[in-house]
């Protein structure tokens, strides 16, 4: 879901991807012409030119700054990106860390279903769920998508 979110804000921005797949069940991920681009060996991982980012939510603000600096996803207005970052942060450390937590460990790891890990998961959704109920925007910040629109549906 984070290189989606990345390929998605890539195509709303105008951009074309040269995509190249890393098979992490193979530990494609820990080889080392892999490694000399990004050390923590993440996906995704972007290369433009000499630069190299990785994170995908980095790498999203990246395209939108570096290639349509003035598009709605991630507008100027600094407090309309800190309410986007604000939701980016939500997403990464909340949110998808108890998606991971409770789907990874017996998806990739084979683990019994978790009961405490299920009920942080239901609790970061409900909260979620919170925001959303009485929001009277189109979208989580704006009437128009953002960033965090893209990372939070992803």
């Amino acid at each position: 879901p984070p290189c989606r979110a990345v390929r998605i804000v890539a195509r709303l921005v105008g951009i074309v991807l040269e995509l190249k797949d890393v098979n992490l069940l193979a530990k494609e991920q820990m080889q080392e012409a892999f490694l000399k681009l990004n050390p923590m060996h993440t996906i995704p991982t972007l290369q433009d030119d000499s630069f190299v980012l990785w994170e995908s939510r980095a790498i999203m603000r990246y395209l939108v700054d570096m290639y349509a600096p003035d598009h709605s996803l991630y507008p100027k207005d600094v407090r309309t990106r800190a309410l986007i970052n604000q939701f980016l942060d939500y997403d990464l450390g909340t949110l998808y860390r108890t998606i991971a937590d409770y789907f990874y460990s017996y998806l990739l790891k084979g683990e019994e279903k978790c009961p405490k890990k299920e009920a942080a998961l239901q609790t970061s959704l409900q909260s979620l769920e919170t925001l959303l109920k009485d929001n009277p925007r189109r979208f989580l910040i704006r009437q128009t998508m953002t960033l965090a629109d893209i990372s939070l549906m992803e």
